[in-house]
């Protein structure tokens, strides 16, 4: 008489998630990036704008810059944001974590 239990160990929990760390998972040469266009400092004037398929790999700030100021000039409801110079960037990263709103 054969054994009713399969030969296989059944799989866990652990085993139906990939373990790939998320930084990993798509290229750097298809980011996707979220700028904080700010207006006014002294009135907290901003919005976040996000750029898909940012090549990190060779693109550069003044790209970036310019990306940003052509994504501004060309998207509806940046009307307001028009009349800025745009002319500072700075950078927040926070890697395999959630977003962080300060």
């Amino acid at each position: 008489m054969e054994n009713p239990t399969p030969n296989h160990v059944p799989a866990t929990v652990e085993d139906d998630f990939d373990n790939t760390p998320t930084n990993l998972t798509k290229p750097t040469t298809a980011a996707t990036l979220t700028v904080r266009v700010i207006k006014s400092f002294t009135f907290r004037t901003e919005r976040s704008l996000v750029l898909h398929d940012v090549n990190l790999e060779s693109t550069t700030v003044g790209e970036l810059k310019e990306r940003v100021r052509q994504a501004v000039k060309t998207q509806p409801g940046w009307k307001p944001y028009r009349t800025v110079e745009l002319d500072t960037l700075k950078l927040y990263t926070q890697a395999h974590g959630s977003k962080v709103r300060k």
